[in-house]
């Protein structure tokens, strides 16, 4: 499955970087389908040691103390990972780390990819991901630039054949045509026209982690966690959960 990225300059985000010289924020738009959700499990990281070519990496993908790197000027909003990753539209949004992929114990390319783009600008960066795996480019995918579907012959002799009901079958296109396009647009454009959303998670992640510099990175993790549940409703936050817990069953099954 292909893989799209797109890079863009909006608005400004204080948050991490407030030290610095306010900049235009970037913003890079991954879009793709089962490739770009990720399926790569945390379990499987130490196994990159073994290559010389991959070792390095490793190294930029954990911190100190072996768990998962937490970027500190890199968000993220992605949507077609939470829920049944098939047809869901829920957002996870927050500080990069690994989690963002298929499933919250996996990492997609956003995750590499958003160290990386932090070592190189050293600023702030807004990922928006939007991935949903097993999607056509010529029906779900399909942009309105490509017209409408165009049904072969050899399709309608297939239908013919096994009697099925042509008039609804076309219509069902017709309402099927796009319609992940048009999900991907609406998600890039409700992120970017309320980017206030995401600085204030960052300011509060920010805030929370950086009151004690020796605080462990339990004791870390927890104010993030804390900083969070105070960014979330209580709704919000149910509903994550439960989404969450669907999803890792989901894929336990498959």
């Amino acid at each position: 499955m292909k893989c799209m990225t797109v890079a863009a300059v909006v608005g400004l985000m204080p948050g991490a970087a407030s030290q610095a010289v306010a900049k235009p924020l970037k913003v890079f738009i991954l879009a793709g389908q089962s490739n770009m959700q990720g399926h790569v499990n945390e379990s499987t990281f130490d196994s990159m040691a073994d290559d010389p070519k991959t070792a390095p990496i490793l190294k930029e993908m954990r911190d100190a103390n072996g768990t998962p790197h937490v970027c500190k000027n890199v968000w993220i909003s992605s949507v077609g990972c939470a829920g049944d990753g098939w047809s869901d539209v829920i957002e996870q949004k927050g500080i990069l780390t690994a989690g963002f992929g298929a499933s919250t114990e996996e990492i997609g390319p956003e995750f590499t990819f958003g160290i990386y783009m932090e070592k190189l600008l050293g600023e702030p960066i807004l990922i928006i991901k939007t991935s949903w795996g097993g999607r056509s480019l010529h029906t779900d995918f399909r942009p309105p630039s490509a017209g409408p579907y165009v049904w072969s012959d050899y399709e309608l002799t297939q239908c013919k054949q096994r009697g099925d009901d042509l008039e609804k079958d076309k219509a069902d296109k017709v309402k099927d045509t796009g319609v992940f396009y048009r999900h991907m647009i609406e998600h890039v454009r409700n992120v970017l026209g309320n980017i206030k959303r995401m600085e204030s998670l960052g300011s509060k992640m920010d805030e929370e982690a950086n009151k004690n510099p020796k605080l462990t990175h339990d004791a870390k993790d927890a104010a993030l966690k804390k900083a969070v549940a105070e960014h979330f409703t209580p709704e919000e936050l149910k509903r994550l959960k439960i989404e969450r817990r669907r999803t890792r069953n989901h894929c336990i099954q498959s």
